[in-house]
């Protein structure tokens, strides 16, 4: 029985040990249209993007989520955030941006951070 929870803890260990993988592109962020809109520029994405999500820093919720919904659309240059571009669905949000920290994931390992100062504008 002691190897057993030995075998699963250790099993545990390196699945854990996989999610922390470096990630393999950086998500751009820029100022967007507005100082509530930050945009988003994969240029990483060579498997193509399907998918991405903005959250609150330390696993804070999920603020935006869009998905491809596994259609056949085009890849957009950027994405403003809470527009999500042709073809694409909304899955959750967009909720507004308050002062804080956010992190960015895109599909195929793609990650970014942010943050919002108290004046709404993006510090760099």
């Amino acid at each position: 029985m002691r190897r057993l929870v030995l075998g699963v803890a250790l099993a545990a260990g390196a699945a854990c040990a996989a999610c922390a993988a470096p990630p393999t592109y950086a998500v751009g962020v820029t100022p967007g249209p507005t100082p509530s809109a930050p945009a988003f520029a994969v240029p990483g994405a060579t498997d193509g993007l399907y998918g991405l999500s903005v959250e609150r820093c330390g696993g804070g919720g999920t603020m935006w989520a869009i998905g491809t919904g596994g259609g056949n659309v085009s890849r957009p240059a950027s994405v403003v955030y809470g527009r999500a571009p042709d073809g694409w669905m909304t899955r959750a949000g967009p909720l507004p941006l308050v002062a804080g920290c956010y992190d960015v994931f895109a599909s195929g390992g793609g990650v970014g951070r942010f943050t919002v100062r108290a004046d709404g504008t993006l510090a760099p």
